[in-house]
């Protein structure tokens, strides 16, 4: 997606790359108040499912960034990969990658060791299911 929706807006203006990222605490209610009220308002109306689900996968993807950016040396990336059922010779692979954030929260690594159902148990309501419940005749 080249135009960034507000909600994707919010997100970054909020767990800038500038600041300590302490986002997944404090954006994340925030945005899924944002969600569940305006944005869901918008998208009931325009009745467009398609964007919901562009727009659930760039913010798991942006809290993954994040997660990846708060695990600051290699040591602690390699931990963190292995407390979440990597390999040791993926770990250290990944660990030491000179990749930007972005390219390696798109990675299929960060997916198995953060995936959706990390996102749930910390509270993530996904705009889909947010619409579906809104919409139950769709």
């Amino acid at each position: 997606m080249n135009k960034k929706l507000g909600v994707q807006a919010v997100v970054e203006e909020r767990s800038g790359t500038t600041r300590r990222l302490d986002a997944l605490s404090v954006v994340l209610p925030q945005v899924c108040v944002n969600c569940n009220t305006g944005w869901m308002a918008y998208f009931r109306l325009a009745q467009r499912v398609s964007v919901l689900g562009k727009l659930d996968g760039w913010l798991r993807r942006r809290l993954r960034q994040v997660r990846w950016k708060e695990w600051k040396t290699t040591a602690a990336k390699r931990h963190n990969l292995r407390i979440r059922g990597i390999s040791e010779g993926e770990a250290r692979k990944w660990a030491g990658v000179s990749r930007r954030y972005w390219r390696v929260a798109g990675s299929q690594i960060l997916q198995v060791s953060l995936p959706n159902s990390y996102w749930d148990h910390l509270g993530l309501k996904t705009l889909s299911q947010t619409w579906q419940r809104l919409n139950p005749a769709a």
